[in-house]
């Protein structure tokens, strides 16, 4: 397990202008929420918080002025929407027995056989929603392209990973190569090959008609 500790100090007065003075004095208002405690209100170093941002983890025990100690996750960070920098910090209360829901980062390594062929390699989901003990928290979760060809369609039910439930609905697409103009057959010896599509045949039309038929009859001579 990749634990890492912060301190806090509980704040006595909550609201908009003291929160607000807060910041200003270098202070980040964090709240704890846990299944069976009342939410506790904090305020949380802003320097000591983006260290730990910058850290590998995935429990953060917190040791409050009083001594108490929470193991906690953290569970939203809110930023303000110009300057970037941490406002709000919502921390969860887990226990190592219990199993926690969050959402994680869902990345790709390697270039795909598909690519290198001249496929285009798209990603449709970039976070996945997962189950398990709060000590198997991943920071990502990656999946290995390498053997990806033109085609390729990879779906939430194709990716396995021990210790974690994966909780996105598995009939989702993840992953899917496609070649523009391409596609992937077998030659001669059963091998795969790339190769152009072959052109729809055009639907072939009526004839106009050359000539219209004679009318009836004649006029007088």
């Amino acid at each position: 397990m990749s634990q890492v500790n912060l301190n806090v100090v509980l704040r006595s007065k909550t609201g908009k202008e003291t929160s607000k003075k807060s910041r200003k004095a270098g202070k980040i208002p964090a709240t704890y929420y846990a299944s069976d405690v009342e939410p506790k209100s904090f305020l949380v170093d802003s320097r000591e918080f983006l260290i730990l941002l910058q850290k590998s983890h995935n429990v953060v025990k917190l040791t409050d002025d009083t001594g108490f100690e929470h193991l906690s996750i953290i569970r939203n960070v809110q930023y303000h929407p110009v300057k970037d920098v941490p406002i709000h910090i919502d921390f969860f209360g887990v226990t190592l027995e219990k199993k926690v829901r969050v959402k994680v980062k869902f990345e790709l390594t390697g270039t795909s056989v598909g690519v290198k062929m001249g496929g285009t390699l798209f990603q449709t989901i970039h976070k996945l929603d997962i189950e398990c003990l709060p000590q198997n928290i991943p920071e990502k979760l990656f999946y290995d392209v390498t053997k990806l060809n033109i085609g390729s369609v990879v779906h939430v039910s194709d990716l396995n990973y021990e210790g974690i439930q994966i909780l996105t609905l598995p009939r989702r697409t993840v992953i899917r190569v496609q070649g523009k103009g391409l596609e992937l057959v077998e030659d001669e010896s059963g091998q795969q090959v790339v190769q152009a599509k072959a052109a729809p045949a055009k639907p072939v039309g009526k004839a106009k008609n050359q000539a219209k038929p004679g009318g009836g009859g004649g006029g007088k001579r």
